[in-house]
């Protein structure tokens, strides 16, 4: 899993992996799906950051004997269309795909992925209907629920860290998610920019991340309107 990317995936499996580890189990774990954010790293609370590297360097596992779960997006599995740890091994004794996608539509080229796999796990029954919809055999798709840190995500915890924003606007949206095409960045800004205008009480704030990609972001957004939108990133 991308356990050093942060992102959906990545706060998923780590959730996966602290349930695991209470519980005893022997869990290995690989960096796998996406590239490393340091930025993400940077911010990691000391006691997620020494999990996650204790069970990345100092648990060794056979693959042979164990289950191989590639929890990530189908396209960095085996054979992957990015760079990336392989995953799952080649002698691995059981192979289980952890995925999701939001839509009725399958993109190209999972299908034959899924079927490959002797298991698939899916947050919830749509993506069973979906992926059966689209020739995933029945048997293969297995409903396990998003796990959530109710330890974490605690309104006793209150906010450790606020976030800063840096303008006065009185209204703000907020968006949270990768950037990478079907989280639709371009319908959701050519929405905000056109409705509203530079000089209006409102702004549009943006937690976002790269997608495999080293461009920074605020190249992206403009690039975005600029080329995608044909509309001017300084409002004018």
């Amino acid at each position: 899993a991308p356990f050093l990317s942060g992102g959906g995936y990545c706060s998923e499996a780590t959730s996966f992996l602290k349930t695991m580890a209470a519980a005893g189990a022997p869990v290995q774990i690989i960096q796998h799906g996406d590239s490393i954010n340091a930025e993400f790293l940077n911010g990691l609370h000391r006691e997620e950051a020494e999990l996650v590297a204790r069970h990345m360097q100092s648990v060794h596992l056979d693959p042979s004997v164990s289950v191989a779960i590639c929890h990530s997006e189908p396209g960095a599995w085996h054979p992957p269309k990015w760079p990336t740890s392989r995953c799952p091994p080649p002698d691995a004794l059981y192979s289980i795909g952890r995925t999701m996608f939001e839509t009725a539509d399958v993109p190209p080229g999972w299908i034959a992925r899924l079927k490959a796999m002797d298991e698939i796990w899916v947050p919830s029954t749509f993506n069973v209907e979906t992926f059966t919809q689209a020739g995933v055999p029945a048997d293969k798709l297995v409903v396990v629920p998003e796990p959530v840190d109710t330890e974490f995500f605690s309104p006793a915890r209150g906010t450790e860290r606020p976030f800063v924003y840096n303008n006065t606007k009185s209204y703000r949206f907020l968006s949270v998610g990768k950037w990478e095409a079907r989280k639709g960045w371009d319908i959701l800004l050519r929405a905000y920019l056109t409705e509203f205008g530079p000089t209006e009480d409102v702004c549009l704030v943006i937690h976002t991340q790269p997608y495999h990609s080293d461009r920074p972001i605020t190249e992206a957004i403009a690039a975005t309107i600029r080329e995608v939108l044909g509309m001017d990133p300084a409002g004018n």
